[in-house]
């Protein structure tokens, strides 16, 4: 009897304990969901310069996990472009207190914009002291430290030799590509890789050089190798993928956005590209997936909405796609593909004047369009206009456009 009683209770404890272990994991998750969203919907406030909304998101995730250093970065920065230099100082020393020499030189410039020469100096030259550090020309040129740039110090610590050889041959380069000098950074990162042939900071500035001057296999040659010698930098497999997409190499973009996501999921840009490059290899599923999770925090520009609309174009959803395409063309008329596209969508919803002058647009602005002129010439046959259809047709058959031979010999060569 008490054997049974005490199974019982074992029983009915067991099964408690698995309830309240199921809310705490539930709980985590929450948790880590809001963050997460929290988060998204910060960086995309920043993305748009409304600081005032990013603060108060960040501020939410700081109230849930008081020991993440990149939240007070964050929020830091937000109340420094705000002018909130006390803030922004608070934020930024608990972000150190957290990863030390994670803020030295966001310190230094708060301490400079609050007249606290003696900090500013002392934070300065810890930053000066570290092997990754800001160049010494951005330094010299930030605003921030115009209240201590004209002082005895500044030009003592100058005095120092902060930067090796190497450190300052990196920055020539980087000086010379925003310069617009991209075959000198070619030139002298050459030289650079003949004696530090591991260098993946100087295989990307070169990679960067050789995009600037669209010569795209040499860049992707140079991206692979730095990834090679730093393959779990997010950045260089996302410009690896780029530089696929732009030689239409999308099964090979899509693979790139993917360990570009795996490494880094928080930044949603990411998504974006992937969704692109998915529509190209035909997985619309994955692609929606990703633009519904872009659009949620992004989709005000034209070129989301257009991909947005593209992929329900694909899909032949056609009165789905129109409100997107829409959207695109209120923000951008001067691409022809948005207005083919929603000529295409008129087209399959029985609108032919609307997709006749969607379709006229498309081939003014580009009329080597051969399926743009057959498709007009549909439109134009059932507006009744039988010679206009003829004409679209003709131009759309000397263009190689196989279909318009039939339409033709049925309609115009009698």
């Amino acid at each position: 009897m008490f054997s049974i009683i005490n199974k019982k209770l074992r029983s009915k404890m067991v099964n408690k304990l698995i309830i309240l272990i199921s809310l705490i994991i539930f709980s985590l998750t929450s948790n880590s969901q809001d963050n997460k969203d929290n988060y998204y919907k910060a960086s995309a406030y920043i993305y748009y310069n409304i600081l005032d909304s990013t603060i108060i998101y960040i501020s939410k995730n700081i109230d849930s996990e008081k020991n993440n250093y990149k939240n007070y970065i964050i929020r830091g920065d937000c109340y420094f472009n705000l002018k909130m230099y006390e803030n922004a100082l608070n934020d930024f020393l608990t972000a150190e207190n957290l990863k030390p020499e994670i803020a030295e030189y966001k310190i230094a410039r708060c301490y400079s914009m609050l007249n606290d020469y003696k900090n500013a100096f002392e934070y300065l030259q810890r930053h000066l002291q570290k092997s990754e550090k800001n160049t010494q020309a951005s330094i010299k040129l930030d605003t921030a430290f115009k209240n201590i740039n004209t002082l005895k110090q500044w030009n003592e610590i100058w005095l120092n030799e902060w930067y090796s050889k190497a450190e300052t041959a990196l920055f020539d380069a980087e000086y010379a590509i925003k310069k617009n000098q991209y075959n000198d950074a070619i030139e002298m990162l050459t030289q650079f890789l003949e004696k530090r042939t591991k260098s993946h900071q100087a295989y990307y500035l070169r990679a960067k050089a050789s995009i600037a001057l669209q010569n795209y296999k040499a860049a992707i040659n140079d991206i692979e190798k730095a990834i090679e010698n730093s393959p779990k930098n997010d950045l260089y497999w996302f410009e690896k993928g780029k530089l696929n997409f732009l030689e239409e190499n999308y099964k090979k973009a899509y693979e790139d956005f993917n360990t570009t996501i795996n490494l880094n999921p928080d930044n949603l840009f990411y998504f974006f590209f992937r969704a692109k490059a998915a529509i190209k290899i035909e997985n619309y599923s994955i692609a929606l997936e990703d633009m519904n999770l872009f659009m949620k925090y992004y989709g005000r520009e034209a070129e989301e909405n257009y991909q947005m609309g593209l992929i329900y174009l694909k899909n032949k959803e056609f009165i789905d796609a129109l409100p997107f395409l829409n959207i695109a063309l209120e923000k951008d008329q001067s691409k022809y593909e948005y207005f083919t596209s929603r000529g295409i969508a008129y087209l399959n919803t029985n609108s032919p004047k609307l997709s006749e002058s969607d379709f006229t647009m498309s081939l003014d602005l580009n009329p080597k369009q051969n399926e743009v002129w057959f498709f007009r010439g549909l439109d134009r046959a059932k507006l009744g206009n039988s010679v206009g259809a003829c004409s679209d047709w003709e131009k759309a058959f000397d263009m190689k456009y196989v279909d318009a031979v039939e339409y033709l010999k049925k309609n115009c060569w009698k």
